[in-house]
């Protein structure tokens, strides 16, 4: 039996909103950890505590002299890989294998010893398909999606089953990228990424792509983005300055 009287949900307000910069040195051993290269057990135990550290730094700079009256804070930590075990240890009792796992970092109970502050950690659930790829599951919907992004002249090219005519890129904890050819087909599927690695890239990038800020009077901001000064889209200037495209994909497949 349904209730017709619907659900009334008070809307989240966001109160404070602080960034907190990770140190150069963190910063560069982070990238080592995401290329998996010298990342050794003792390493990622460091970073663990370190970037727990870092957790509880920002905690403690957004809630200031009122820490005291946070009731609890939630971390899902930071991810920096997806790994798979060997496919025999991966193997479920009736034969399946398990997925890969996203690697987080950023140890709870530092975080909870260095606020004194009940932490909830953990709380992420399994970021992939039983395939392991969290961006395959995501192309499916992809393909219906952007199924009006596909032209009559260019489905009906005799290479449009095979040859590439739309990439997309989505952002989540892992960003994946995924190849779609002209009649719809996954081509290929893969992560590139921890999702906000590749959205500050794209960001320290911003003069070189041609991104803009929406309000060409911000000299201040447009002068960081020549600089490649910026981390990440403060206040979301620079995505207010893109625009929405509402027509027909009309070019060439992307090689």
């Amino acid at each position: 039996e349904i209730d017709p009287n619907p659900i009334r949900l008070k809307p989240v307000e966001l109160i404070e909103f602080l960034p907190v910069p990770v140190p150069p040195d963190l910063r560069a051993r982070l990238v080592v950890a995401r290329s998996g290269a010298a990342a050794t057990p003792a390493a990622m135990s460091e970073l663990d505590t370190e970037v727990g550290k870092l957790l509880a730094d920002a905690a403690k700079k957004v809630a200031g002299a009122r820490l005291g009256e946070v009731e609890f804070i939630a971390s899902c930590g930071i991810p920096v890989a997806r790994v798979s075990a060997p496919s025999e240890e991966s193997k479920s009792d009736d034969g399946a294998g398990a997925p890969p796992e996203v690697v987080r970092i950023g140890d709870a109970a530092v975080l909870a010893r260095d606020t004194a502050r009940c932490v909830v950690s953990d709380f992420v659930p399994a970021e992939s398909d039983e395939n392991g790829v969290f961006s395959t599951a995501d192309a499916v919907l992809f393909r219906h999606l952007l199924d009006d992004t596909r032209t009559v002249e260019w489905h009906r090219k005799p290479t449009a089953d095979t040859s590439c005519g739309l990439v997309v890129v989505h952002f989540g904890a892992m960003a994946a990228m995924t190849a779609l050819s002209g009649t719809g087909r996954v081509l290929r599927s893969f992560d590139c990424g921890p999702g906000n690695m590749v959205m500050n890239l794209i960001v320290q990038n911003a003069a070189a792509l041609g991104l803009e800020p929406k309000d060409p009077k911000d000299e201040t901001l447009a002068e960081k983005l020549r600089a490649g000064e910026m981390r990440f889209d403060e206040g979301g200037k620079i995505a207010k300055g893109g625009r929405i495209y509402h027509g027909r994909t009309k070019d060439a497949p992307i090689d």
